[in-house]
């Protein structure tokens, strides 16, 4: 078709929508690079406030953990005592213990999947200090609301234990619940409760 025969008014809408389409591609361009330049700067800032995190992380962590490895030396039995009272707390000066002495030491410990109590995963280093303070963690009894420290080792409740009465019978069971006054421990046919004084007269042991 002639050029002379198009229309004005079709001639300025494509014109108008050709600048339109390269207004669109120029605007996508400037966001393109105002995202890329956000992101960038973004990623700065983050990496910066994780250095300066981690940095002040590692202060705060090593103080904590001075601290108590301090507290461990001077206070050993009253702060071995006091972790078990319950589970919360034993779970918290488990983890004091095992991280205080991987963040001295700096070589990282190998974990072993077992069955055992949360102090029992790492109680070598509780019992060194025990005996460094002049006790015999195994001729120890200390009862609290939900452990049991007897002759060197942790116990609570969903424990397997074996019981040995005075007439030598073995009875295995499982522990359902410990006070500071009693201990309680079951099987599929009976349930027996153990208090300080059966302990203490050798009416029942754990072996």
């Amino acid at each position: 078709m002639d050029q002379d025969m198009i229309n004005p008014a079709d001639l300025a809408y494509q014109i108008y929508q050709d600048r339109k389409h390269e207004a669109e591609i120029w605007h996508q361009e400037q966001k393109n690079i105002i995202d890329e330049a956000t992101s960038e700067k973004k990623e700065e800032i983050l990496k910066e406030y994780k250095e300066t995190y981690e940095t002040a992380k590692d202060k705060i962590l090593r103080r904590i953990f001075t601290q108590f490895s301090q507290l461990m030396k001077d206070h050993v039995h009253t702060i071995t005592e006091y972790a078990t009272r319950n589970e919360e707390v034993s779970k918290l000066f488990v983890y004091l213990v095992e991280n205080s002495d991987r963040y001295k030491s700096k070589v990282p410990k190998v974990t072993i999947n077992s069955k055992t109590t949360p102090f029992d995963e790492d109680n070598g280093l509780i019992m060194s200090l025990l005996r460094e303070s002049g006790e015999t963690p195994e001729k120890m009894t200390i009862w609290s609301d939900g452990t049991l420290f007897h002759n060197g080792k942790f116990y609570s409740a969903k424990d397997n234990i074996k019981l040995v009465n005075k007439k030598g019978e073995i009875k295995p069971m499982k522990i359902i619940l410990i006070t500071k006054t009693q201990l309680v421990a079951e099987t599929t046919v009976e349930k027996l409760i153990i208090t300080p004084q059966d302990m203490l007269m050798e009416r029942y042991n754990i072996l």
